[in-house]
């Protein structure tokens, strides 16, 4: 591939291509100006062409005046960096060039002699082979320092010239960008000029043996999750979890909720239904990391490849979200409420305290009350959860009031009466 220098070796090349091109046509003869050699070629903007003095004005330029992005090497090499980090390959940055060609002349005819001259000489050369690149470079063409060994030859594509077809409008701004005076102009495409970087780069070492799986491809389905013994009921830590889909009763399929494997927990398998405990054996004990609010319920079937085998994940299922609703245990009252719950809460989860009166007289709705945990939920140094928390409270009326706790914007449930009359749990203040 060919290093940062190769812009300038192409610009270059295309210099003495033409220049070559122009002496063996011996078109200096044919011009009206006086030359005391051969025709000028030039790489400078338009700007900087110098057209006064004798024979001054009669030359060609060659200008780069845009550089784009090859739309057929844009992906290529991509990613270029693995999950650490690290630089594992250096990606190919392919360039379109665009050159302008202006002939200039000092009388009459002599520019359109000129242009008609560089344009056969471009047509005749519609690409540029190795030999001619390492030639054209290694003439002595007053390049800059290292561009002759940039690696434009070596590169894996061919260089190929097209002429670009430009309307007038294009051709006006163009000129007008260059606050110079119009001369004959034609513009031509050069592709793919190849860069890469030289960055050592990370290789895995080479695959020393091939392991051949054919599995039959059954992904679950997650369609509805729901408390086992009240559908309409609140999922919490000491209830069984029904899950309604297809396809769930692959016999090595784990159960993640968050991504925590909850598969210890399973204590039915059907094609259809799967029952769960979110109390995981031998205890029961509750999954460390699972907070109440918002989870995401997935099964994944693992899949054992490779020597020695390690599982892989093979197939998974959609993501279905349940609310994970808190259970108040206890509460203590001072200048504050202090709720003690089943599980824990994370430092970073919004908790709210939510109170509402109960036995209000009749002539006035009941009083209700919202008051927020303070930051941190209370949890201090380098811990990350609690099951205790403090909420502070003001200007609450006298009574007794119904309790919740609210998670993530899930609430604990409320327990009723014979009735059928929210009754617990409840606070006096």
């Amino acid at each position: 591939m060919s290093g940062p220098l190769a812009i300038a070796a192409v610009s270059a090349v295309l210099r003495d291509l033409l220049q070559t091109g122009m002496t063996a046509m011996q078109l200096a003869d044919s011009l009206q100006g006086t030359l005391s050699g051969d025709v000028a070629v030039t790489v400078g903007a338009p700007d900087r062409v110098t057209t006064q003095g004798t024979g001054a004005g009669t030359q060609l330029n060659v200008f780069l005046y845009n550089v784009a992005r090859n739309v057929g090497w844009a992906n290529l090499g991509l990613p270029s960096r693995d999950t650490r980090g690290d630089r594992i390959d250096n990606p190919v940055l392919g360039l379109d060039l665009y050159y302008l060609l202006t002939a200039y002349g000092a009388q009459d005819y002599d520019a359109e002699v000129l242009l008609g001259g560089a344009m056969q000489v471009l047509h005749d050369t519609p690409g540029l082979d190795r030999d001619e690149i390492r030639a054209a470079l290694g003439t002595g063409l007053n390049l800059p320092k290292n561009v002759q060994f940039c690696g434009l030859a070596d590169q894996a594509e061919s260089i190929r010239i097209t002429p670009l077809p430009m309307s007038t409008e294009e051709i006006v701004r163009l000129w007008s960008a260059f606050q110079s005076n119009y001369r004959p102009s034609v513009a031509y495409l050069v592709t793919v000029l190849l860069l890469q970087s030289a960055k050592p780069a990370r290789r895995a070492l080479p695959v020393r043996g091939r392991n051949l799986y054919a599995v039959t491809f059954r992904q679950p389905r997650v369609d509805r999750i729901e408390r086992a013994d009240d559908p309409t009921g609140a999922i919490t830590s000491d209830a069984t979890v029904r899950v309604y889909g297809a396809n769930l009763d692959a016999p090595t399929a784990q159960l993640l909720a968050n991504g925590i494997d909850l598969s210890a927990g399973i204590t039915s398998r059907g094609p259809n239904e799967l029952l769960f405990t979110l109390q995981q054996p031998p205890g029961p004990q509750w999954p460390a990391g699972l907070y109440p609010g918002v989870a995401g319920l997935q099964l994944i079937v693992p899949q054992v490849m490779g020597t020695p085998p390690v599982a892989h994940t093979a197939v998974e299922s959609n993501l279905l979200p349940f609310l994970l609703a808190p259970t108040i245990k206890a509460m203590k009252v001072g200048s504050s409420v202090r709720v003690t719950g089943d599980i824990a809460i994370g430092k970073d989860q919004r908790v709210n305290l939510l109170l509402n009166e109960l036995g209000a007289p009749a002539d006035r709705p009941p009083r209700g009350y919202t008051f927020g945990a303070p930051a941190g939920n209370g949890v201090t140094g380098n811990g990350v959860e609690t099951t205790t928390i403090d909420i502070p409270i003001a200007g609450v009326a006298a009574g007794t009031y119904l309790a919740r706790v609210q998670v993530d914007g899930v609430e604990s449930p409320l327990g009723v009466d014979a009735n059928g009359i929210y009754a617990t749990p409840k606070v006096t203040l």
